[in-house]
């Protein structure tokens, strides 16, 4: 039993951090996105 919850936290653990590096790919890239927009409206 402890062996299989141990193995599950890891996943847990690596999906969490796939999901972290997601999103800060994706803030970065509507950053980007939008610093892009304002410099077409100038």
């Amino acid at each position: 039993m402890k062996h299989a919850f141990i193995e599950v936290s890891e996943h847990l653990f690596h999906l969490s951090f796939l999901f972290l590096f997601t999103l800060s790919t994706l803030i970065l890239w509507l950053h980007d996105f939008a610093l892009v927009k304002e410099g077409e409206k100038r």
